[in-house]
């Protein structure tokens, strides 16, 4: 592939992944305007965090059984009209269930559309560079969650929360006419024949690597970690500390400069020290943010300040690990880097679902319960970096 192709295959990969986040946040401000005009809790509409993630899981786990049966341009398409129609469905609804059963589409959609653009990352870039790319790639990420719950707070407030799914379908609908004509077709082995009992059991061959599920499980709950901040933010900030939308989607900001320093720390560090000392140096990090969360609690202090400072250096920290573990995981096993990777997000969406559904119903009157959730993610971190760096480790055991 020329380099040309290969520049043009990653921005609009790119800018695929940056759409999908967009749509994870935009609509986070709206949350209590939406339980309100639907006459529900907050808690059913915080739900539809876990529902969307649900969705990310089905849509991993199909996605990733064909990859190897079907091109990916024909997975790429499928998925990005599954989240449009999801953006429309939830534009329209008229109640929490049709909500909810919108955002599981669109979580259909956006799964298979970050799976697709996974494999597509390493149909066209080699083991050794992708942690190099992967940075790169939050590097730009990192600007999403600034600018999505910005515009949000501004639609909800002028325009009201319908709005906060219609721009989205637009922006699909854009992207997808983009790519239709420039997204080139990175299949390296395609096999039309293959039995879908044949697949399951090629896509599940990684579990057999400790290593790997290890690198799976501590990235999943880091990711996982940060599904539980935007699920509680909006019950902290907005109803708690009685921020307006503009307000709360505006400390956002904060969070993008997290991931910004972090992704370019990240990349400094890849340079001089191994993937041993970065993960070990993100978990210290992670406890130092955690026990600043608890210090504050302890001597009685609740306010914005002191849930998003000790909240933003635990972003920093943990990314250290989240995006590190995925080569890793990728580099401890024999199967193809597509077919790992399709397992890794398919694994890390079902826990990262099953930690923000049970954020959703979390008594969060102060920082506490986020504090609690921050110290046992970190605490299982350790024996698992163990797991994966233990000296006797091979592939395949």
């Amino acid at each position: 592939m020329k380099k040309r192709e290969r520049n043009v295959l990653f921005l609009i990969v790119t800018a695929t992944i940056m759409l999908a986040n967009f749509s994870i946040d935009n609509f986070i401000p709206s949350i209590p305007f939406i339980a309100k005009d639907f006459g529900v809790n907050i808690d059913d509409i915080q739900l539809s965090f876990a529902i969307y993630t649900c969705g990310t899981i089905v849509s991993a786990f199909i996605f990733g059984l064909y990859t190897v049966k079907l091109k990916r341009r024909t997975l790429y398409f499928s998925s990005v009209l599954l989240a449009i129609f999801g953006s429309i469905f939830c534009a329209i609804s008229f109640n929490s269930n049709a909500l909810i059963a919108g955002r599981f589409l669109i979580g259909i959609g956006i799964g298979g559309m970050l799976s697709i653009c996974v494999t597509i990352f390493t149909d066209i870039f080699k083991k050794k560079t992708l942690a190099k790319i992967m940075t790169i790639v939050v590097f730009f990420l990192s600007v999403v969650p600034a600018i999505s719950p910005i515009v949000g707070g501004f639609i909800q407030e002028y325009l009201g929360w319908r709005m906060n799914f219609v721009l989205p379908s637009l922006l699909y609908v854009i992207l997808i006419v983009i790519a239709y004509f420039y997204l080139s077709e990175t299949t390296i082995y395609q096999n039309k024949d293959a039995k879908i009992t044949v697949l399951i059991k090629k896509l599940f061959l990684p579990i057999k690597s400790i290593s790997f599920i290890s690198c799976t499980i501590a990235s999943s709950i880091v990711f996982g970690a940060y599904l539980v901040y935007l699920t509680i933010g909006p019950v902290l900030y907005q109803v708690e500390l009685h921020l307006s939308p503009i307000q709360f989607g505006s400390l956002s900001i904060f969070t993008t400069i997290a991931f910004l320093c972090s992704s370019m720390f990240n990349k400094y560090l890849l340079k001089r020290k191994s993937f041993k000392f970065i993960l070990y140096l993100g978990t210290i990090l992670s406890f130092i943010a955690t026990f600043l969360l608890f210090i504050f609690y302890f001597f009685g202090m609740f306010g914005v300040f002191v849930i998003l400072f000790p909240s933003v250096f635990y972003i920093f920290s943990s990314y250290l690990i989240n995006v590190n573990a995925m080569p890793i995981a990728i580099m401890k096993t024999d199967n193809s880097a597509g077919t790992a990777a399709a397992l890794f997000t398919f694994l890390q969406r079902i826990l990262a679902a099953v930690m923000s559904m049970g954020a959703a119903y979390l008594p969060c009157k102060t920082q506490a319960p986020l504090g609690i959730v921050f110290l046992v993610i970190i605490i299982l971190v350790v024996p698992l970096l163990w797991l994966i760096f233990r000296k006797k480790t091979t592939v395949g055991s």
